[in-house]
């Protein structure tokens, strides 16, 4: 009695061999894809948690909101904050070039200014705004109370869905009492 294998024993083993190979393969791809979107998106989380935050900071402690201020639910606004004896803070967006391997590409970048000192960019260079809306809700000449949406997306030109994410946030500020 021989114990050889057959050919036909062989491309049996060779076939589940190749199942196991390719089915393995994409389980590693798909999990790699997996934690690229989850990274981008703690990123993205993060640059929001950050910028609302310095936004509420700032506005809660300012004395009025100066008239350079652009109000805009539609557009994108301007927020600039006086203080008794602090220079003033400005929050912005603004065109920002950057290059994302081999392309080179304009995005939008939330920034803050505080007085005459050098621009802080409070979005990162693989993030775009795509909105940043300031609404006036003071219900009277004597209280100031201002909301802020801001929306930030992670810059995918090959449109990638790896790659897509965003996140929104809102908050409402009452300027502290004069």
């Amino acid at each position: 009695m021989k114990s050889a294998v057959t050919l036909i024993e062989t491309i049996v083993y060779i076939g589940i061999a190749s199942i196991i190979l390719v089915a393995s393969t994409v389980l590693i791809f798909t999990w790699i894809s997996k934690e690229i979107r989850q990274n981008i998106s703690n990123q993205i989380t993060s640059t929001v948690t950050f910028s609302s935050g310095q936004l509420t900071y700032y506005t809660k402690r300012a004395n009025r909101i100066d008239d350079g201020t652009i109000y805009s639910s539609t557009g994108t606004g301007k927020l600039v904050l006086s203080y008794a004896t602090s220079p003033s803070v400005t929050f912005d967006v603004v065109d920002r070039v950057v290059t994302l391997g081999e392309l080179t590409t304009t995005t939008q970048s939330l920034r803050i200014t505080v007085g005459t000192s050098t621009p802080s960019y409070l979005t990162g260079e693989h993030q775009r705004v795509t909105a940043f809306h300031i609404i006036d809700l003071s219900p009277s000449p004597t209280v100031t109370t201002t909301a802020f949406f801001l929306n930030v997306s992670h810059i995918n030109p090959t449109s990638a869905k790896t790659y897509d994410a965003h996140i929104s946030t809102s908050s409402t500020v009452t300027l502290r009492a004069q």
